[in-house]
C-alpha cells in the first residue's frame, strides 16, 4: 500500500475498485497567476475501503503527460491515456495513445492521425483499442487498432440505413459480440466484425443520441440531444424508446442531463449548469431532478460521477470549469463522504479517475 508500495493483490481487483490519476500541485482557478509549474503525475488504484497502491509516476513534463485518463481494461491490468498532437499532414492533429501496464508499469504509445474524440478497450477483457475519429464536417470514423501498435485492425461502417452517419459515441456490450454506436439519426447496434445488426428508434425530437451505458442486461441509457440533453432508456429489441429525464425549458439550474445511475436511494443524475458547472441530481417522480448537496463539497464547486458500486457514488470534486481536487465515495443513503485522494488524504489534486469497467 502507499509508502511501502505494496504489490496490488490483483486477486481482488474488481468491482469498486478506482483507477486515477494525482498531482502534487493543489487545484488552481482559471486564469490565476502565476500559473503553476509542471509536476509529476501519480497513477494510483484505490481499493473499495480506500486503500491507494502506487502504480508509477510519470515526470514532470510541459505537457500534461502521460495525458487524459480515458480507459480502464476489463481484466484490470492496463490503462489508457491520450494526449493531442500535432502531425505533419492531412488536418495536422493527431493522438498520442499511451498503455500503462498495471502491473509492471510498463508504457507504451502510439500516435495515429486524426483527433480523437473517443478512445476505450474493447470487451470484455481488452483485447484491442476502439477509436473514435472526428471526422471532416458531420460524423465520425470508428476503427479498431492494435493495443501494441495502433495498426487498423477493422474500420466500423460510416453510415447506416435508418440510422444515419457514425457520431462518435460507442458502447460494448460486456461479452463483446456487439457495439452500440452513436449515430446522426439515432442509435446502431453493430456486430464486433462490424455487421449491421440493428437502428434503434430514438425520440422524434432527439436526432443525436450517445449510448452512456447499459442500464440493464437489454437497455442502453442514452443522452439525446433536443433543445437540450436528456436521458433516454433505448432497449435493444427496437421496442420504442422510454424518457427518463424530463423535457428541459432552460429556465432553472438543470441546463442538460448527461448521465445517471440507479442506487437503492434513488436514481441519481449527472447535470450540466451554466458557464460549465456540473452538478449532481436526484430524479423525482415527476421526471424533473434537484440538486444534491455533497456533504464535503465546497459550494459552487462542479461534481463529477466516475461510476457507481454497492450504492455508493465515486465523486470527483473539482473547481468549477477548473481542475480536479478530491476523489471520494458518496453514499447517498447514508448521507456520507468519505475522501479517497486529494486535499484531505494526501493533498494535491485528482486530475481524472475511472471506476472499474462494469
Amino acid at each position: 500500500m502507499e509508502g511501502g508500495r505494496a504489490a496490488v493483490p490483483w486477486a481482488e481487483v474488481g468491482p469498486g475498485w478506482t483507477l486515477a490519476e494525482w498531482s502534487p500541485a493543489a487545484a488552481v482557478e482559471p486564469g490565476s497567476t502565476p500559473a503553476p509549474a509542471p509536476t509529476p503525475t501519480t497513477v494510483y488504484l484505490v481499493d473499495p475501503e480506500g486503500g491507494r497502491y502506487v502504480i508509477t509516476t510519470f515526470p514532470a513534463s510541459t505537457f500534461d503527460a502521460p495525458g487524459d485518463l480515458v480507459g480502464w481494461s476489463g481484466d484490470g491490468r492496463r490503462a489508457l491515456f491520450t494526449a493531442s498532437v500535432s502531425v505533419s499532414g492531412g488536418s495536422g492533429l493527431g493522438t498520442t495513445i499511451t498503455e500503462l501496464d498495471l502491473a509492471t508499469a510498463a508504457t507504451h504509445s502510439f500516435t495515429i492521425t486524426g483527433n480523437a474524440e473517443t478512445v476505450g478497450y474493447t470487451r470484455p477483457s481488452g483485447a484491442a483499442i476502439v477509436v473514435a475519429l472526428e471526422a471532416d464536417g458531420v460524423g465520425a470514423t470508428i476503427e479498431r487498432v492494435d493495443d501494441a501498435s495502433g495498426a487498423v485492425q477493422l474500420t466500423y461502417p460510416t453510415s447506416f440505413a435508418g440510422a444515419g452517419s457514425t457520431a462518435g459515441g460507442f458502447l460494448y456490450a460486456p461479452d463483446g459480440t456487439e457495439l452500440v454506436l452513436a449515430t446522426t439519426a439515432g442509435l446502431e447496434v453493430v456486430s464486433n466484425g462490424g455487421a449491421p445488426v440493428a437502428a434503434l428508434p430514438v425520440p422524434a425530437d432527439g436526432s443525436y443520441c450517445v449510448p452512456e451505458r447499459w442500464w440493464n442486461s437489454t437497455t442502453v441509457l442514452a443522452q439525446c440531444e433536443s433543445s437540450a440533453p436528456r436521458l433516454w432508456l433505448v432497449p435493444v429489441s427496437g421496442a420504442a424508446p422510454t424518457a427518463l429525464t424530463a423535457a428541459l425549458t432552460g429556465q432553472g439550474p438543470d441546463l442538460g442531463d448527461e448521465d445517471a445511475w440507479a442506487l437503492p436511494s434513488g436514481t441519481f443524475v449527472q447535470d450540466a449548469g451554466g458557464c460549465g458547472y456540473q452538478y449532481l441530481a436526484k430524479l423525482q417522480a415527476d421526471a424533473t431532478t434537484t440538486p444534491v448537496n455533497v456533504p464535503g463539497v465546497k459550494s459552487g464547486d462542479s461534481v463529477l460521477v466516475a461510476g457507481a458500486d454497492s450504492g455508493r457514488l465515486a465523486i470527483r470534486a473539482t473547481i468549477s470549469c477548473g481542475p480536479g481536487e478530491t476523489l471520494a465515495w458518496y453514499d447517498p443513503g447514508a448521507g456520507t463522504t468519505t475522501p479517497l485522494l486529494g486535499p484531505s488524504v494526501n493533498g494535491g489534486s485528482v486530475v481524472d479517475a475511472l471506476l472499474f469497467p462494469a
